[in-house]
């Protein structure tokens, strides 16, 4: 067997091992997490992520009335999203520097689609306090400074604007209350100590 056989192969195996650890390492997780890890992964290492838009065979589509901004009712054919007073609700945040990171979150990721932006500004976090029935900041624009310079957000191009970061998005999804009132991080901590147990007996 030649030399360039031999590592070939050993690079063939070498890639199934990986993929095997990356696939044991997210299995604890849910699809949601999954992918916000990967994404984080890519960003760490430099690669630049592609979308990979899948064809399906055509089908009937029916329009459905639009949805006023505020609107409760869930149609279908659309996703779950919460209210901005929920969301806060559920996450508690317990600083200023928290709060701006969960607004910025909810906007990104769990707003109706015609309300997300990647970037707030002072007047959204205002906004939310308000509809949060949360006291108001006296200075909202230093409470966005203050969670920049604290490594949660990203500043944006415009002066004043900022958006949720990789370390603000594991802050809010994994460490902040989630609908049942746990951090998401011990449910996966539970969710791995299972599995060491089963694979024990």
């Amino acid at each position: 067997m030649s030399t360039t056989t031999t590592a070939a192969t050993t690079k063939k195996h070498d890639d199934l091992e990986a993929t095997k650890a990356i696939i044991e390492a997210l299995e604890p997780f849910e699809a949601k997490e999954r992918e916000r890890i990967i994404r984080w992964a890519c960003e760490k290492l430099g690669i630049i992520q592609q979308t990979v838009v899948q064809t399906a065979p055509q089908k009937e589509v029916i329009v459905q009335p639009a949805v006023t901004p505020g609107a409760h009712a869930i149609q279908q054919g659309q996703s779950l999203t919460k209210d901005l007073k929920t969301f806060l609700s559920e996450k508690s945040p317990k600083s200023n520097n928290q709060l701006a990171a969960a607004v910025a979150y909810y906007y990104m990721f769990e707003a109706p689609q015609n309300e997300r932006k990647h970037f707030i500004v002072k007047e959204d976090l205002q906004n939310a306090c308000r509809i949060a029935g949360l006291e108001r900041l006296t200075k909202p624009e230093m409470t966005l400074f203050n969670a920049y310079n604290g490594g949660l957000l990203d500043k944006g191009a415009e002066n004043g604007t900022y958006k949720i970061n990789s370390v603000g998005e594991n802050l809010v999804a994994m460490t902040m209350p989630s609908a049942n009132g746990k951090s998401n991080s011990k449910r996966a901590a539970t969710k791995k100590s299972s599995k060491k147990a089963g694979k024990k007996k």
